[in-house]
């Protein structure tokens, strides 16, 4: 990941499309110590001069091209949709009128596909030892079942409702003094599994 200069910063945010707000400090589950997460998209023309990650001191910032932003909206990419759902005080700005027509089939697809991935990811963070990261772990196995929540929120609602919904879920996972894996399976997995075949029941195949 590049460090970005303020003047870098300056020029990319008058430059962009559109600037959203992203993770932790949106889910309300961030510390003192958590990052500011940021989504940016520009035009496709500057895109190939970009790199797609920078960080400002506590700020992470990712950066996506119009068409591929519209394409990861298309397929419902998580990513893409938090930002399209976003509470306006969150998006500092956004001068393109961005499309997406709900497809429960693809909602379906993507997020099945988001939330295995991390649950995976949480378990090789545990049980791998070259790759073993306590706290990245909490992160994915916290990530796979919010995933789930704003995916069936998004297939109930047409839109992401609350943010803030696992919160409770994150503090109970954070504070669990357990490093092993089978611990946290014995305890998630079952809930992991209904809250995906509520998911299912609201986003059929098609």
């Amino acid at each position: 990941m590049k460090t970005i200069s303020s003047q870098e910063l300056s020029d990319l945010h008058f430059k962009s499309i559109a600037a959203f707000q992203y993770g932790s400090r949106i889910y309300g589950t961030f510390s003192e110590k958590s990052d500011y997460d940021f989504i940016y998209v520009v035009n496709d023309d500057m895109i190939q001069d970009l790199d797609d990650q920078y960080q400002f001191h506590d700020e992470n910032i990712s950066v996506y091209g119009l068409s591929k932003f519209q394409e990861m909206l298309d397929s419902h990419h998580i990513a893409a949709l938090e930002c399209y759902f976003l509470p306006k005080d969150f998006i500092y700005h956004c001068n393109h009128r961005f499309q997406f027509k709900l497809d429960l089939a693809k909602l379906r697809k993507s997020i099945s596909e988001k939330t295995s991935h991390s649950w995976v990811k949480a378990k090789k963070k545990f049980k791998i030892e070259d790759d073993r990261n306590i706290y990245v772990a909490k992160k994915s196995l916290f990530h796979s079942m919010r995933i789930i929540d704003f995916g069936t929120q998004i297939a109930k609602f047409g839109r992401i409702e609350n943010y803030h919904s696992c919160i409770e879920l994150w503090n109970e996972i954070k504070n669990n003094p357990s490093e092993i894996w089978k611990d946290y399976e014995i305890k998630y997995k079952s809930k992991f599994n209904e809250m995906m075949s509520e998911f299912r029941k609201l986003a059929p195949k098609g």
